[in-house]
């Protein structure tokens, strides 16, 4: 069964982690609206910086892979977050968003 991932930035405030993650998430069902998705797991997760997110991103690229991003306009336009469908395979390394 395929989950929502969220992943976003330890470096942020809990407050900002769940705004961005929310936001990503609304990304993804923007950005596919024909999803298999039935809102029944939202996994969200995080790690360390932009700099992490900006590599994870590049290798969802490399992979081909099917998600979607957000950057922050009032954080000028930085990389805060990540959204995907996945078995979970992909995030195994990434620890629970706290």
């Amino acid at each position: 069964m395929e989950r929502l991932y969220c992943i976003t930035r330890k470096d942020l405030t809990p407050g900002q982690k769940t705004a961005q993650a929310c936001h990503a998430a609304t990304q993804y069902i923007l950005d596919n609206p024909k999803t298999n998705w039935d809102n029944g797991f939202i996994i969200c997760l995080e790690i360390d910086s932009e700099k992490e997110l900006l590599k994870l991103k590049e290798s969802l690229d490399i992979k081909g892979l099917n998600y979607s991003y957000f950057k922050e306009p009032d954080m000028g336009d930085a990389l805060t977050a990540i959204s995907m469908l996945d078995h979970g395979k992909t995030f195994a390394n990434l620890k629970l968003l706290r």
